[in-house]
This record gives C-alpha cells, structure tokens and sequence, in this order.
C-alpha cells in the first residue's frame, strides 16, 4: 500500500493491530515518533533499553521484556539514532523466539538502502515470519525525497485489507503526483543510493575518528546517518 509518507504506514499499521490496553515493544534509544502513536490508539509503550547491547535488540532481552499483554514489537534497523543494523544470523535468532507467539512485528525499513558493512536483511523474508510482519518503507531517506511524502508498507493480504480501511479515511491516497515522482526515482534513477550511501560512508568514518579523538565513547554506526555517543566521561569536567 503506498502511503503519505512512512508515518502515515507506521500509524496505520499500529491503528490496525492494537486493541485498547495492548503492549508494544520499542527498543531503545528509538525514533520518537513512535510512543505518540501507540498512545493514540490506546496501546502501552514498553521500552528495551539496548544499551548495553550496542544498541541491538535480542533474543535475551525480548525473553525479558515480554508480556501476555504484548501485540507488537518493533524492529526498527538501520536505527535512528543510533545508526546500528541487525545482521541476518541476529534477525534468525529473534524470529525462531517470536515465530509461535502471537505477536506482530512492525519492521521500520526507512533507511535499508544505508547499510554500510552488509546488505540490508528484512526479518519478513525469514520463514514462518511473512504472515505476521508489517514492513514500513518508503522514498524519503533513499532518494532525500522527504516532502514528496511517499512511503508504503509491505503486509500479508489480510493485513493490509484492514489496513486499507484506516488509509482511505485518514489521507484517501498519496498526491499522484508524488506517485509518480517516486515511480521515476525506483526506476530511472534506482541507483542513486549507491552515491548517497558512499558518500554518508566518509563522512560516519570522520565523525567517528574525531569522536574517538576527542575521548567520547562511540558505537560506530553499520547504517543510517545518525552516530550515538555517550557523554559520560564529560562529568568528571563539571
């Protein structure tokens, strides 16, 4: 279904599979523009903090975290802001622990065309995954295409025909005109990623060695355009 932006999929996503009082886990550091929306559709944030696991959800701490009450998890890699990815041996690992729960998963995908050190792995293409996974993706980030407002959302059939009924009366349909700016970008210039995501490549490694430089502890970033460091060895200057 292709959306008004990736934010119009991830509130029509959680607006679909959430009744009042369900649980969704979101780990953390995170995109802030999640809580508001479960929020509004009158679920209950519950946050993995991942920072002792640089930065990366796993199986332990889903173990730990989750809940009778919970209806969804979020996987939001490359993550912002952090800007750390989930290889595939750890995507298979989270996905054998979730593939008999009766739990979603909402994959956030915006940035799959910044992965640095590996190719980008979707946790829906994992068996036993497709049929219970929403992926949200969309132009913004591959193409900087941020005001066309063109994201879309990948789900099973019976998802998505629930899902239809939430967009046809929030937004009716991304602008045509939008539409077809993005069909030109997925075709003529499909590439241009390639470019941007080379580019980004220099400036994470500047970033990170005068981080490093100045004493910060810093996570270096696989994906996405974020780095993340920690401030902790600055108290001792207060």
């Amino acid at each position: 279904m292709v959306t008004c932006g990736a934010s119009e999929g991830i509130f029509i996503a959680i607006k679909t599979l959430l009744n009042i009082g369900d649980e969704v886990l979101i780990p953390a550091p995170c995109y802030p523009g999640y809580e508001p929306v479960v929020k509004l559709c009158g679920g209950n944030v519950k946050y993995i903090d991942t920072s002792n696991t640089n930065f990366k959800l796993t199986k332990k701490l889903l173990e730990e975290n989750i809940t009778y009450s919970t209806k969804c998890i979020i996987i939001p890699y490359p993550s912002n802001p952090t800007g750390q990815c989930l290889s595939l041996n750890e995507l298979k690992e989270i996905a054998d622990f979730i593939k008999d729960k009766n739990i979603f998963i909402l994959s956030d995908e915006i940035y799959s065309e910044l992965v640095y050190n590996d190719k980008h792995h979707s946790i829906a293409a994992l068996k036993n995954l497709k049929d219970k996974t929403i992926v949200i993706n969309g132009l913004s980030k591959s193409h900087s295409m941020t005001g066309f407002r063109i994201g879309y959302t990948l789900a099973p059939k019976f998802i998505t025909k629930h899902m239809i009924k939430v967009h046809q009366y929030l937004n009716t349909c991304a602008t045509s005109i939008s539409q077809y700016a993005a069909l030109e970008a997925l075709t003529n210039g499909i590439d241009d990623s390639i470019i941007m995501k080379q580019e980004y490549i220099k400036r994470r490694d500047y970033v990170y060695d005068r981080l490093i430089k100045m004493g910060l502890e810093v996570v270096k970033p696989e994906g996405a355009f974020y780095i993340f460091p920690s401030i902790k060895s600055t108290q001792k200057l207060l």
